[in-house]
């Protein structure tokens, strides 16, 4: 695992402040399922991640790229969340993991 992320966080937060996200299913249905906005919610992790985030680690997935990992404290809620993305070619955040800190999903 790295040490330091791959992604700057403030990139990462213009970008999502542009709308420049996706997310699969799996991470909107969590969200949804447990009464969050899924724009609102993804967009104060994501965007917090320098002031809220503790990096965990870089891993690199199957197809080669890599993604950061990271547990952000969200205010809003409270709680521990644990985040995995990257940012595609296309400077798109793809988030691949949000949900609650140790959660069983």
């Amino acid at each position: 695992m790295a040490r330091s992320p791959k992604y700057q966080p403030e990139e990462v937060a213009r970008l999502i402040l542009q709308g420049s996200m996706s997310a699969p299913m799996t991470v909107t249905r969590f969200l949804i399922n447990h009464d969050y906005d899924v724009r609102d919610t993804t967009t104060e992790l994501l965007t917090s991640l320098e002031a809220n985030g503790c990096f965990i680690g870089t891993v690199r997935l199957r197809d080669g790229d890599l993604a950061d990992e990271y547990r952000v404290y969200c205010e809003s809620d409270q709680n521990e969340w644990y985040v995995k993305f990257y940012v595609s070619g296309e400077q798109v955040v793809v988030l691949l993991s949000c949900w609650w800190d140790g959660c069983v999903h």
